[in-house]
């Protein structure tokens, strides 16, 4: 795709959770305070944060970095389900015990693995992602773990980490006592102009950018208003200023790439708290995140289908009866990505449907018309000569 262009080993603003991306800078503070919880034996400790401000990363991370003195376990919200917190945690700390033992027993069993663990001093931190989304009966579980103690010590410490509504739970009467034992209470902010700045430069450092400046001064005060400073946000607007940089062949993006990688994304701006509480569990910011994460991922998909040679199943489908399915393969892929890319230019992407894989098909189809375009276009001029 745009590597050999800009000169990229890899991808430098991909979603996925990879350790040699990682930006400590900006969880410094936070990690330092998470590390004091643990090491002080206070219990719990809550991380907090908007959609996509890197939760998930700073917990794999802080993971990754436990000595042999720190046994770690990673729960989430969506691996948990409906199904019992302690039977879960004693599930992947590899407690043996029956299908048709009682929690309360497990409970009992893990009071007693969890002694053993302290004597050899060892601590055992459980990490769970995504905590807003734990039923009352899961917390009320978290609850009793963070009551088990020997000799004055907690026996297992335990990190939260979900969005501010989980602040908001704990603020409420029901979550009194649990809100209590929280003695660590971490914000994971988004960047400031600075910060995001570094964060791009890094980024491409990663991947060995010949210039890691590339992106202009006023084209990252563009990136900042556009994303707010949310990292995941961030990313998701310069990979495609990046696929925006390659159609135009440009070595430097300036702002009026970054403005158009905006709109290509429909990002509009987010509203305030009533605004969020209106737009479902992930809120809006996080229903913006889900929605241009699916995007940029169809078109890569498409532009790895077009370095192939080949034509998207969607795209095939839809091609009207006697038309060739696209052009034949080229070996050189590039100039033909860029005449896919700019054929999308001018094009809108209609508002999520309720059902997301209507909104989805919605964008393959946008992305895939262009091909089907060019396929008729083709055929006319044949049938002509």
């Amino acid at each position: 795709m745009y590597l050999q262009h800009y000169g990229f080993k890899d991808k430098p603003f991909k979603l996925t959770h990879d350790p040699a991306y990682y930006y400590g800078d900006a969880h410094q503070v936070a990690q330092n305070e998470l590390c004091y919880s643990i090491e002080e034996r206070q219990g719990l400790a809550l991380l907090l944060g908007e959609p996509g401000t890197g939760k998930t990363t700073l917990l794999l991370r802080l993971l990754r970095s436990f000595s042999r003195d720190l046994s770690g376990v990673f729960l989430s919200d969506i691996a948990v389900g409906e199904a019992s917190l302690i039977r879960q945690v004693a599930r992947a700390l590899l407690i043996p015990f029956k299908p048709q033992d009682s929690t309360d027993s497990v409970s009992q069993y893990m009071d007693i693995f969890l002694r053993g663990q302290l004597t050899a001093g060892k601590t055992v931190v459980v990490l769970v992602d995504e905590a807003q989304g734990l039923t009352d009966g899961q917390f009320e579980e978290l609850r009793l773990l963070t009551n088990l103690e020997h000799k004055g010590q907690k026996l297992v410490e335990i990190i939260l980490a979900g969005l501010p509504s989980l602040e908001r739970k704990f603020q409420t009467p029901d979550f009194e006592s649990l809100s209590q034992r929280a003695v660590v209470r971490c914000w994971l902010e988004p960047y400031d102009l600075q910060m995001l700045g570094a964060y791009i430069k890094h980024r491409l450092d990663v991947v060995g950018a010949p210039n890691p400046d590339m992106f202009s001064p006023e084209a990252v005060e563009r990136v900042h208003h556009s994303s707010r400073g949310i990292p995941r946000l961030v990313n998701i607007v310069c990979e495609r200023t990046l696929l925006i940089g390659y159609v135009e062949e440009q070595q430097v993006l300036k702002a009026p790439h970054v403005d158009q990688a905006v709109a290509d994304l429909n990002l509009k701006p987010v509203g305030d708290d009533a605004v969020e509480q209106k737009s479902g569990g992930f809120g809006l910011e996080g229903n913006l995140l889900v929605k241009m994460a699916a995007q940029l991922d169809t078109v890569i998909r498409k532009l790895e289908s077009l370095e192939a040679g080949g034509v998207a199943p969607s795209a095939q489908r839809a091609a009207p009866a006697g038309v060739a399915p696209a052009s034949e393969p080229d070996v050189n892929g590039g100039p033909k990505i860029r005449k896919w890319l700019k054929s999308l230019k001018g094009s809108t992407v209609t508002s999520p449907s309720p059902n997301p894989a209507d909104s989805q098909q919605e964008f393959d189809d946008l992305v895939d018309s262009a091909v089907v375009a060019r396929s008729v276009k083709v055929a006319k001029s044949e049938t002509n000569h």
